[in-house]
């Protein structure tokens, strides 16, 4: 072999191994390249599947909102006592009957924080049933614990029993449905 064809052999020799060393540094950041693209691509999935179980999780808590408004319109805030106690009236004069608070605290046990109403409606039977039976109905979480039923009689009449000019009183105790604030901000 002469001596110019060993030199362009040697220089071909270098060309390919400098042509081999760059395909392998180029594969080898071409590989990291790809293993940094397929690690953002599980980032991307991951964000969008935790974007996706945020706005479940926003439309539950709407949907959890809205059936909490639906409850608490039900139950009586400290901010409704006043228009809870006058609905209880007015829903007695709209019956026939004249109902009168007689006292209002808190249910001091139970799970539930509840308010103890007492009150006594009065007027003829009819009216006096219909206004306990009216006040049954409220939207609100009421019921009725005790009643007592009685006929007062008008002065001067007599025992017969088709005695007019006296008026019926029903006493009654209800539990009413209310805030927490109300049971912890009255009881002692």
């Amino acid at each position: 072999m002469n001596r110019s064809t060993l030199i362009r052999f040697a220089l071909a020799l270098a060309v390919l191994l400098a042509a081999g060393g760059g395909y392998a540094w180029w594969q080898t950041r071409l590989d990291a390249m790809r293993a940094s693209v397929a690690e953002q691509a599980q980032e991307i999935l991951d964000t969008r599947a935790a974007l996706a179980h945020a706005t479940k999780e926003k439309a539950m808590l709407g949907e959890l909102a809205e059936d909490e408004a639906a409850v608490q319109s039900h139950l009586v805030s400290d901010a409704s006592i006043v228009s809870f106690l006058n609905m209880l009236e007015s829903t007695g004069r709209a019956s026939g009957a004249d109902v009168s608070i007689v006292s209002v605290s808190p249910q001091k046990n139970g799970a539930h924080p509840m308010l103890t109403v007492s009150a006594e409606a009065e007027g003829s039977f009819s009216a006096v049933v219909r206004t306990v039976g009216a006040i049954e109905s409220v939207p609100y979480y009421v019921v009725v614990r005790s009643l007592t039923l009685s006929y007062v009689k008008a002065p001067g009449e007599g025992d017969g029993a088709h005695a007019k000019g006296g008026h019926w009183t029903a006493t009654f105790t209800a539990a009413v449905g209310a805030f927490a604030q109300i049971a912890s901000t009255t009881a002692p």
